[in-house]
């Protein structure tokens, strides 16, 4: 018998062995062939990837689903796998039934899923038949009608918390737990400044009679994140009520938020409030005090920047600028407004402030410009001329006539000093 003849014999063998169910026989290559060898290898590999299947389908048929799956390169197993991964979730859901704990339908396509899921809505509708017939204080959160729900809530990436009229929190979603797991019940908690969060919501609990919807966006200084906390009443059957609060870090929208805001009113080249976001400073710092309270408002100019862009260019022009800004702001308290009003103009408010304070504040800044300026050996002068008003804001107050008036005052200022040098 030639070596093509043997092959061929052995080949059949194999195959009328795997027909017949007999999966245990091993069969090698007669020759040394290369093309020989790589069809009994390729046959070995199916008759264990068939001996895979066979011990699955045996453990499926017998109603076992603890077993091992098929290897993933048994791509022939693929059918089986699915049906015990389906089994499996049906499995689970019977088991929840069982212990009248929250079942879940399936999203598969087919008769026996189909009859399972009606299945499951008859056992929910039966269970909430029987809690309404309950004398009980709490309704069960796990109650049937609301499984979908909790699961879908479970897999939120914001905190969601329900909490009872006891003040007790009945349900956390996942992303809670990561900090709330600890907590029963906001009335028993003391506040405390570690936990921001809880402390802000377990406030909320305790001080709100009857909870209403509400929005509130909260900074919490113990993680340095920004929340939003929305609270809304959520009526169940036997008249109870319950508050879901939905806790959402927006961190990332605040900061940008903030930035904007920030870039919108400050001066790029000095860090200063810009004349708009300045003034709206001002107000809302002004807006906090009674209307007899005093303020000052000084109005700054540097004295021969154009000399110095002319004479050194603007690179030392833009070194004088950011150097008097800075003085000029640290002469200032931190509710104080430094604002760049123009090329060399500076606007200074300062608040809840007598005009002697504020005198004596710009003076020393400006001795601090005028030694810097020997410090840094220039080869030119700085320094600023600058004029004061004291007043007191109402709604009424004009701004700008005011700063008008410290302008005036500035250029007093300016020709004192002018006649003093030429003198």
């Amino acid at each position: 018998m030639s070596d093509n003849d043997q092959t061929l014999l052995t080949i059949l063998e194999a195959l009328t062995s795997i027909i017949s169910g007999d999966l245990n026989k091993e069969f090698s290559s007669p020759t040394d062939d290369e093309i020989s060898v790589k069809i009994f290898n390729s046959l070995s590999t199916l008759i264990s990837h068939l001996k895979e299947i066979n011990a699955i389908a045996v453990d499926l048929a017998n109603g076992s689903l603890d077993v091992a799956t098929p290897h993933r390169r048994n791509y022939l197993s693929a059918p089986l796998k699915t049906l015990h991964s389906k089994l499996s979730i049906l499995m689970w859901n019977a088991k929840q039934a069982v212990n009248n704990k929250v079942a879940s339908h399936t999203k598969f396509d087919g008769e026996l899923y189909q009859t399972i899921n009606i299945l499951i809505d008859q056992i929910a509708d039966h269970s909430l038949k029987q809690q309404s017939t309950m004398n009980s204080d709490t309704l069960s959160i796990d109650s049937w009608k609301y499984h979908q729900l909790l699961l879908a809530l479970g897999k939120l990436t914001i905190m969601v918390l329900l909490v009872n009229n006891k003040g007790e929190i009945v349900y956390a979603n996942e992303k809670a737990k990561s900090i709330f797991s600890e907590i029963t019940s906001f009335l028993d908690i003391k506040i405390s400044d570690d936990e921001e969060l809880i402390s802000f919501i377990a406030s909320i609990v305790i001080q709100k009679d009857s909870h209403t919807y509400s929005r509130e966006e909260f900074f919490d200084a113990s993680r340095d994140k920004w929340f939003t906390v929305i609270s809304e009443n959520i009526d169940f059957i036997n008249d109870q009520t319950f508050q879901m609060y939905v806790i959402n870090d927006i961190t990332d929208r605040k900061t940008r938020e903030i930035t904007l805001k920030k870039t919108a009113s400050t001066d790029t080249m000095t860090g200063l409030y810009n004349k708009h976001g300045g003034l709206d400073k001002f107000i809302q710092s002004a807006q906090n005090f009674d209307e007899d309270c005093n303020h000052c408002v000084a109005f700054v100019d540097l004295d021969g920047l154009k000399y110095v862009n002319d004479t050194f260019g603007h690179k030392e022009g833009d070194f004088f600028i950011k150097e008097a800004a800075n003085i000029l702001v640290h002469s200032g308290r931190q509710a104080d407004v430094a604002i760049r009003f123009g090329g060399d103009e500076f606007v200074m408010f300062f608040i809840n402030c007598e005009y002697g304070k504020a005198l004596h504040r710009l003076s020393n800044a400006r001795r601090k410009l005028e030694n810097f300026e020997g410090i840094e050996k220039k080869p030119y002068s700085i320094g600023f001329s600058f004029g004061i008003v004291q007043f007191n804001y109402t709604r009424n107050t004009d701004i700008f006539k005011i700063i008008e008036q410290a302008d005036k005052e500035m250029y007093l200022d300016k020709r004192q000093r002018k006649a003093m040098r030429e003198y």
